[in-house]
């Protein structure tokens, strides 16, 4: 191997220790102590560790000779394959700070990323599951071409680089501009300058844009050290696990999972988009033990038709948000050894709780979204005095330490205040903190129903429909415009197999006396499990049910929930 860390007898998962080193210098530890480990599978391809340290530094050769440095912004637009995690690790090596662009977004997104990240180098796929994503960029830039070195409609920018996908959806090695990037068997691996270190700038990651237009978030590296490392702890990953990686790669999750796999020795198995029967193929093919995703994710697992038919023996560690009830769901129906909760953000690397290593216990596991990480402080407080809230009362939850993003890039609105003077950054979250410590997420602030004058948790009422009611199996509630309450909440219920549907006047009769008549949904709509709505980053499209439901709430209340399936 060209680089040497020194030779590592062990891989401790020690948050703070781990928050020590860059995501460079972590792969490189493992790389050492598991030279022959596989660190990633793609298909038929599959990258040992020694391998992949290898064709990193290849890619970081080719990055260097194109003039990008420690610091310099270089924006990428990338599905999840092998060649994604060498150009991940070759940006980390120089120093990079990466700017991951998502591949649904449209003109004005791209326009938003350009002004508001100035990106120095650009590295994009020319296509990918039918859309043209060159003619996106010319329709943003019109002098936007491959090998560009100045594009005068974005002047930050010093390299344009295009890359062919063939008609399979793989990328192209064949083309110059492949090699361009990544090389080829004569390219020498990097040797200096010194590589990326753990307070160095890492990413620009932008937030999903569920509640507002997407904000670019600067992390270190640290940042995602300790939050994989945090991860990896909570579901105990060993180098013997596999990893599922069904999350895009301009998530947080994107660099987070390579990691959380690459800390301990573990593979990351790719599957280029999520799809349920892809995933659970790869699950069965490649024996892979675990997953970390949203519920949406595993609701579609569950209802793929192959389902019941698959080996799936080897699945045996989850991480995931979500209601008490849909957990427990998700642990019986997977048959897992471990499930976890966690809280995190964009603004967190991904994590800021999650569940305990050592806790056994299923209801401890699932009830609440676990302890701090070691190196980070949780303070929930009253939003409109500032005052600290009792344990038990709910607030804005506001959390500072290793995983703390630095701050949004300047000119992002709106954004003032969201690190106060003494370290802590105001999330939004509305939760509470347990005597015993334990973290309680309960929604957005922005995600509450302002009813007859009542503030509403939508997730309150979602955990409430999923544990009392044994026939709901999933519960997505939102706030519609209603002339006499203000906000009328309607709730969209996915049902479990066998249960007849029932009227929304049935279902509020089987809430009343269970739950204050205030949070009882005025609305039901049923869904089925494939067709949940769902943001590109794999999470519930809230906006999307929200506008379904003012289109179909009058109906569905007066026709009952018959005839008013959503689809």
């Amino acid at each position: 191997m060209t680089e040497v860390l020194g030779m590592m007898n062990a891989l401790p998962l020690d948050v703070l220790a781990n928050a020590q080193l860059s995501m460079w210098e972590l792969l490189l530890r493992t790389a050492e102590t598991f030279p022959d480990n596989p660190a990633v599978v793609d298909g038929e391809e599959i990258l040992t560790y020694e391998e992949l340290v290898d064709r990193s530094l290849r890619c970081a050769t080719r990055l260097a000779a194109l003039g990008v440095e420690r610091g310099a912004r270089v924006a990428i637009q990338f599905q999840s394959c092998a060649d994604w995690v060498m150009l991940h690790y070759g940006l980390c090596r120089l120093g990079a700070v990466v700017v991951p662009v998502s591949l649904v977004f449209e003109g004005r997104e791209l326009a938003h990323v350009l002004s508001t990240s100035a990106p120095q180098h650009m590295i994009t796929v020319d296509r990918y599951r039918g859309v043209d994503h060159l003619a996106r960029w010319t329709a943003v830039a019109p002098d936007f071409a491959d090998a560009a070195t100045e594009v005068a409609s974005v002047p930050s920018l010093r390299s344009c680089t295009v890359i062919p996908v063939d008609e399979r959806g793989s990328i192209d090695r064949s083309t110059a501009s492949y090699r361009r990037i990544f090389g080829d068997a004569d390219t020498r691996p990097l040797c200096g300058p010194e590589p990326a270190a753990a307070l160095d700038a890492a990413y620009v990651i932008y937030t999903s844009g569920s509640t507002a237009f997407p904000k670019p978030a600067l992390l270190k590296h640290r940042a995602f050290a300790a939050s994989a490392t945090g991860y990896a702890a909570s579901m105990r990953l060993t180098p013997d696990d596999r990893l599922l990686v069904m999350l895009p790669t301009f998530h947080i999750t994107g660099p987070c999972l390579l990691l959380v796999a690459h800390a301990t020795g573990a593979a990351v198995h790719l599957i280029g988009h999520f799809d349920a029967e892809r995933a659970l193929a790869e699950i069965e093919r490649g024996r892979c033990t675990s997953t970390i995703g949203f519920p949406t994710n595993m609701t579609k697992l569950l209802a793929a038709p192959s389902f019941p038919t698959r080996d799936l023996s080897s699945f045996t560690k989850v991480v995931i948000g979500g209601t008490p009830a849909y957990l427990e769901h998700v642990y019986r129906s997977f048959n897992l050894d471990i499930i976890g909760t966690i809280y995190g953000s964009t603004e967190s690397a991904g994590l800021v709780s999650a569940s305990e290593p050592d806790e056994d216990d299923l209801q401890a596991r699932i009830t609440s979204n676990g302890r701090p990480l070691p190196g980070v402080e949780i303070r929930i407080i009253d939003p409109d005095t500032g005052r600290d809230c009792a344990r038990g009362e709910p607030g804005e939850i506001c959390f500072r330490g290793v995983v703390r993003f630095d701050g949004y890039l300047p000119g992002t609105p709106d954004v003032e205040g969201a690190i106060d003077d003494v370290g802590y950054f105001h999330s939004g979250d509305y939760g509470f903190l347990a005597e015993d410590g334990h973290l309680y997420y309960r929604g957005r602030y922005k995600m509450m129903v302002k009813t007859g004058g009542e503030n509403v948790s939508e997730l309150e009422v979602e955990v409430f429909l999923e544990e009392e009611l044994g026939f709901v199996e999933v519960a997505q509630v939102v706030g519609v415009p209603d002339d006499t309450w203000g906000e009328a909440i309607v709730a969209f219920v996915q049902l479990r197999e066998g249960t007849a549907t029932p009227t929304s006047d049935e279902l509020r009769d089987r809430c009343r006396g269970r739950i204050a008549n205030f949070k009882i949904p005025r609305t039901f709509i049923p869904v089925e499990a494939a067709d949940w709505p769902v943001l590109a980053n794999g999470r519930t499209d809230k906006q999307q049910l929200r506008e379904l439901a003012k289109r179909q709430a009058v109906v569905a209340n007066e026709a009952g929930m018959e005839g008013t399936r959503h689809r």
